[in-house]
């Protein structure tokens, strides 16, 4: 399901971009029914948001995915590996491209946001943003999967 963020088209800094993916988690359950889902049946609904961090050296990149558990109201977040931009990228986001729209033009590709995402191209192929972004959603979700392990003590 396409959901807003609320949030800037690229969002820049760790705050922005996790409540950019909160927001998408908690737009996912309010819009359910439009894909013929009964919300009754809806136990976690998961928000994803990638952004970037200006560093010394130039940009970073990252994401956060947030989970809601519907039964409970609560929301847990945990954030991707990041990591540095080439300068063409960074220089393309300086003038305030999206970086989606940035790795398009930088590298000819189109809606590669979509595709295997920078870090595919930028790591030959080897992590694609499924594989990046799979321990994250599994780490998300890991508190509400193992309560009685994360509320120990």
């Amino acid at each position: 399901m396409r959901a807003p963020s609320l949030v800037a088209d690229q969002p820049v800094g760790d705050e922005e971009t996790k409540r950019g993916a909160i927001n998408r988690a908690k737009y996912c359950y309010q819009n359910c029914i439009k894909l013929d889902v009964d919300p009754n049946h809806v136990v976690y609904t998961l928000g994803l948001e990638g952004g970037i961090k200006d560093t010394d050296k130039g940009y970073e990149c990252f994401a956060w995915i947030s989970v809601y558990d519907v039964t409970s109201d609560e929301i847990n977040s945990c954030r991707t590996a990041s990591f540095e931009l080439p300068q063409g990228l960074t220089r393309l986001l300086k003038t305030g491209v999206e970086l989606g729209t940035a790795d398009d033009m930088l590298y000819k590709r189109v809606n590669g946001k979509q595709g295997s995402g920078t870090v595919g191209i930028l790591t030959g192929g080897v992590i694609d943003r499924t594989e990046y972004y799979r321990h994250c959603a599994i780490l998300a979700l890991a508190p509400f999967a193992q309560p009685e392990v994360h509320n120990a003590g």
